[in-house]
C-alpha cells in the first residue's frame, strides 16, 4: 500500500487488478469494475461510492418534532434544505454494480 501511495504522490499512474475490494478503496482513487469481460462501472472513487437510490435530509437546530412538522410543511415554509447521498463501501459499490448488470 505505502509504494502505490508513495507512486501515486509522485504524479505516477499505477494500475492495480485485485479482488480485495477494501485494499483497492484505501490506496485508489479511480475505479474501474469489469463484470463478463465488459466495463460495468468506472469514475472515481468517491463519485462511484455515492448511493444512488435513498436520500438523506440533515436539518440543525430543530427538535425531532418539529423537524416532523417541518417535512410536511417544507415548501410552505421556504427554509433551505440540504439533500446528500450516503456513501457505500466499494465492495457494496461492486456486488450492487454486477448484481444490476446481470439482470439486464
Amino acid at each position: 500500500k505505502t509504494l502505490i501511495k508513495d507512486l501515486a504522490a509522485e504524479g505516477r499512474t499505477v494500475l492495480l487488478s485485485s479482488h480485495l475490494l477494501a485494499e483497492v478503496e484505501d490506496v485508489c482513487d479511480r475505479v474501474v469494475i469489469l463484470g463478463d469481460g465488459k466495463i460495468r462501472a468506472e469514475g472515481r472513487l468517491d463519485d462511484l461510492l455515492k448511493a444512488r437510490e435513498g436520500l438523506q435530509m440533515t436539518i440543525t437546530d430543530m427538535t425531532p418534532e418539529r423537524a416532523e412538522d417541518f417535512c410536511r410543511q417544507m415548501e410552505a415554509e421556504g427554509a433551505h434544505v440540504e439533500l446528500d447521498r450516503p456513501s457505500m463501501t466499494l465492495e457494496a459499490f461492486f456486488l450492487a454494480t454486477i448484481k444490476r448488470t446481470r439482470k439486464s
